[in-house]
């Protein structure tokens, strides 16, 4: 398995989109298409202002699949509603698909795209939250109604 490490908040951002919808992810161009795990990195300046304790830092939260990479500048128009999509600079992956773990995985990160040898298996043994645990006020989510 390969695995990213993001600067919060853009795992627990990643760890929110819903069922069908894509999400953008800054990096170097990539041919890989897959399941990736979404390593929270360390660094912590941005905690303050993100106002919240539940956000996790040096750890795996989850997955999410890469279906495509592209040049900021060939940005599909059907992607071009993301509020941040035009802000880009470089290549960026398209993602879907999340999946968030119920409990965070410790692991050190790496810069770019970094191999997890271990991380099919001990992800298998994971527990899952479903859509409606990691998105308890959305309209989707019978629970809140």
């Amino acid at each position: 398995m390969k695995g990213v490490t993001l600067t919060q908040p853009e795992p627990d951002s990643l760890m929110r989109l819903g069922d069908g919808e894509f999400g953008l992810i800054q990096r170097a161009k990539t041919d890989y298409r897959g399941m990736i795990a979404i390593h929270a990195g360390l660094n912590r300046s941005l905690k303050r202002s993100l106002g919240t304790s539940s956000i996790h830092f040096g750890v795996v939260v989850g997955t999410v699949e890469i279906v495509d990479s592209f040049h900021y500048r060939a940005v599909p128009v059907s992607f071009q509603h993301l509020s941040w999509a035009k802000s880009f600079l470089g290549w960026v992956w398209l993602v879907n698909n999340p999946r968030r773990l119920r409990e965070p995985i410790s692991l050190d990160g790496s810069p770019g795209l970094w191999d997890w040898p271990a991380g099919d298996a001990i992800l298998a043994e994971r527990e899952w939250l479903e859509f409606n645990e990691k998105n308890p006020k959305n309209p989707k989510n019978p629970a809140t109604d």
